[in-house]
């Protein structure tokens, strides 16, 4: 049987790092470290993070059955560029915790004063 690939190593340590931590919490780095890859290995394969989600909802195991083109399309219709996804990647980078990110913390304890 043959070694498996390093974009196959991704793509299974990306599934176990994407079921753990969810896709806004896995990074790209987290991917690579898991498949024991180099970061470049990704990047050669994959042209985002996107699309490697998209090649894992389409890999063996992931889901139930390989989705269809239709399927896929409908998947990606609500954030078809990566512009537009922008807003869902930061959205949760800006929930305040333990402080931080401390200009929106500062404004929420600065809403509460009042």
């Amino acid at each position: 049987m043959s070694k498996p690939s390093l974009g196959e190593d991704n793509l299974n340590a990306g599934l176990k790092v994407m079921l753990q931590s969810g896709y806004l919490g896995a990074s790209v780095r987290d991917i690579c470290a898991a498949a024991g890859a180099p970061h470049g290995s990704f990047t050669n394969r994959f042209r985002s993070k996107e699309a490697f989600a998209e090649e894992v909802l389409s890999f063996p195991g992931a889901t139930v059955r390989k989705l269809t083109e239709e399927e896929m399309t409908v998947y990606r219709a609500p954030f078809p560029t990566p512009e537009s996804r922008r807003p869902t990647r930061r959205f949760p980078n800006e929930i305040p915790i333990a402080g931080e990110p401390a200009d929106v913390y500062s404004s929420l304890e600065k809403a509460h004063e009042l």
